[in-house]
């Protein structure tokens, strides 16, 4: 007769059960034999919740082992763990004789806020598992700056739509905020507009997730004085034969303060600045000459002459004669491709520029073909600039620092839609939904004009609402207001936004950033806010 005993091993709480098969022979020992019970272990941890910061300071706990029997070494491991997660072990394995381990939990981008489970396991030699979870809460500490570290600026928090609080920023432009739980929006309020028309600006970032934007408070622009120069006329004369001829007038060969263009002739005149106000004054500097020719198109191409004259002028008193000696420029890129305005557009307006004492004009037209040479004279580069136009709405297009040859071919994007409310609504309030449209990979800027207050809000969101920011920012009953979108890109989200060295915005020359822009600006419209309160 043969017996079979079955014990089973079960391990208690979370961890895993294991069923061992065992058999003694009767007819060779004439009784059963129990084989001994397998070994196990349960895993645990305490503190088993925790409250962190995404990109914050790690998380403690001590993660311990009840073992029952002779397990051997188990191994500790984060199972399953999400992205941004990380968990380190101070023993990542525990030797007989050894039942605990203390553990630190980091958090980090993309791990959302809210509530997180995560799971910890203990692996014996044999296969045997047992696993605990500790329950995180996991927040945001939110450490940001002002550009420009500019202090006293007014910066608020909101959650959910609801205001929560707001702080000043410091002497270094520093504010935070504890406890956050993203996405969230933030918001800074400063003086805007000129010193004497006193408008107040709110700058309001709807949306980031990163726990160290960098926003932008609103500015005064102050007024400028008017400072009084002396100036002269000059003229001169170039080679013969070139479509095209630049003439620039600088004092300290960095500025440029007077320039003129002729066509053919060879001859060419201008009013020099920057002069000495006293009549018969004198003032050294240093005449700079271009020639180049054109094709068809207008465009450069071919026979760049370039050369300098250092003369000195007197205030009041005509300057003729000039003559630059201008020489071949023997290095040069080209410029290829078409620039496709979006459907419906007209023909973009193009415009190539380059970086002779400040930005000069080389080639402008009304065409979709962006073929073209450029001159690299001492290290200079060029920018081209695109813009097409739809019913009072533009599309921009820049490609700056264009040192080498290049190939310019791009489809603009189409300008933001204001959807609703419509035009010209009344009664509008916090509770209105406004809906805008907008191209892939921009933030727009959503900017608010009425009573001396400017609101800008920054998002990548087509749906949203008027922000109620409390006393920071109160938007006024019974008053006229108008909207118009304003789009930057190429940005993948507002976090990729908010950074110390965001450089956005296509409708001027840029001679000292790499990557192409685009800058989209719509039509305006209107409304009124409810007339008894907002």
């Amino acid at each position: 007769m043969r017996l079979f005993l079955v014990s089973m091993v079960a391990c208690v709480a979370c961890g895993s059960v294991k069923a061992t098969d065992t058999h003694s022979d009767a007819g060779s020992t004439g009784s059963a034999v129990d084989d001994a019970p397998a070994a196990s272990f349960v895993l645990s941890v305490a503190p088993a919740q925790l409250t962190m910061s995404i990109g914050g300071a790690a998380g403690a706990t001590t993660v311990s082992v009840a073992r029952m029997g002779a397990v051997g070494d188990i191994t500790l491991s984060g199972q399953n763990l999400p992205a941004g997660v990380t968990v380190t072990f101070g023993s990542p394995t525990l030797a007989e004789g050894s039942d605990s381990s203390d553990v630190l939990i980091s958090l980090a981008a993309p791990v959302q806020a809210g509530a997180l489970a995560i799971t910890l396991v203990g692996t014996a030699p044999d296969g045997t598992t047992s696993s605990a979870v500790v329950s995180i809460t996991a927040q945001l500490t939110v450490t940001g700056t002002i550009a420009g570290a500019r202090s006293g600026v007014t910066v608020g928090l909101v959650e959910n739509g609801a205001y929560v609080s707001s702080t000043t920023s410091d002497g270094s432009g520093n504010f935070s905020f504890t406890a956050v739980t993203p996405p969230y929006d933030v918001y800074a309020v400063a003086a805007t507009g000129t010193t004497l028309l006193g408008f107040t600006g709110c700058n309001y970032y709807a949306g980031l997730t990163r726990p160290d934007p960098t926003i932008i408070a609103p500015s005064s622009t102050p007024l400028s004085i008017l400072k009084l120069r002396g100036s002269t006329s000059v003229a001169g004369n170039f080679s013969d034969g070139y479509t095209n001829e630049m003439v620039l007038w600088t004092v300290d060969n960095t500025t440029n303060a007077a320039s003129a263009q002729s066509y053919a002739s060879g001859g060419w005149s201008l009013t020099a600045g920057a002069l000495g106000t006293t009549s018969g004054s004198t003032t050294a500097g240093t005449l700079y000459g271009l020639q180049w020719n054109s094709g068809t198109s207008g465009a450069p191409n071919a026979n760049y002459r370039f050369g300098t004259e250092a003369v000195t002028l007197t205030t009041g008193t005509a300057y003729t004669g000039a003559s630059i000696p201008a020489t071949a420029v023997t290095t040069t890129a080209s410029l290829t491709g078409t620039v496709t305005p979006p459907a419906g557009y007209g023909t973009p307006s193009v415009t190539l520029s380059l970086n002779l004492l400040g930005a000069q004009t080389l080639w402008s037209a009304s065409t979709t073909s962006a073929v073209a040479l450029i001159p690299l004279i001492n290290g200079s580069k060029s920018s081209f600039n695109a813009s097409a136009t739809l019913s009072g709405g533009t599309s921009y297009y820049v490609y700056p620092s264009l040192g080498a040859s290049t190939d310019l071919t791009y489809q603009m994007v189409a300008v933001d839609t204001l959807v609703s409310p419509p035009n010209s609504s009344t009664n509008i309030d916090f509770t209105t939904p406004f809906q805008i449209t907008e191209p892939a990979n921009v933030v727009s800027a959503i900017q608010f004009t009425g009573a001396k207050q400017v609101l800008t809000i920054f998002t990548t969101e087509t749906n949203f609402k008027l922000p109620n920011l409390a006393t920071d920012f109160a938007l006024l009953a019974n008053t006229s207001y108008s909207w118009s979108s304003t789009a930057y890109g190429p940005f993948t989200s507002l976090d990729a936004f908010a950074t110390p060295n965001v450089v956005f915005g296509a409708t001027q020359p840029d001679f000292s950033n790499a990557a192409p822009r685009v800058q989209t600006q719509s039509p305006s419209q209107s409304f009124t806010t409810n007339v008894t309160s907002l």
